[in-house]
């Protein structure tokens, strides 16, 4: 049974809050996330929100993921200059594809990033950014 704060419903199932009836969130928000050293066609999205690709070691492509859910977003972060991240666009071989448009992005020797929308079958980008 969820517990009426003020206009806030508040449920004893993991403190879940609802702001269906308006209101706002202050402070911040934290995601589960995880750091990968190498890619591939099935990199785990499962439960995160965040995934940090350290490219110290060479590059890392990506080609698609396993583990997402519909409505699950995703920020893929380069947190390094050296080497490069490659996203492959609809590259065939993950489990649940990427599609970026046209063709792969490539964030050559850059920090930057892309945000990712899964649809339960396909992850679908949103946003990128190049901050080099």
């Amino acid at each position: 049974m969820a517990q009426r704060v003020g206009k806030y419903k508040i449920s004893k199932r993991e403190s879940e809050l609802s702001l269906r009836d308006g209101g706002h969130v202050g402070g911040s928000i934290t995601y589960a996330s995880r750091t990968i050293t190498s890619g591939g066609d099935a990199v785990d999205a499962t439960n995160i929100g965040v995934l940090f690709v350290d490219k110290s070691g060479g590059n890392v492509t990506i080609g698609g993921f396993t583990g997402g859910v519909a409505g699950q977003v995703l920020h893929v972060v380069s947190t390094d200059t050296a080497n490069n991240l490659i996203i492959e666009h609809n590259e065939g071989g993950g489990n649940q594809d990427i599609h970026v448009g046209n063709g792969d992005i490539t964030y050559t020797a850059t920090c930057g990033g892309l945000t990712l929308v899964c649809d339960g079958t396909n992850w679908n980008a949103i946003q990128g950014h190049d901050v080099s």
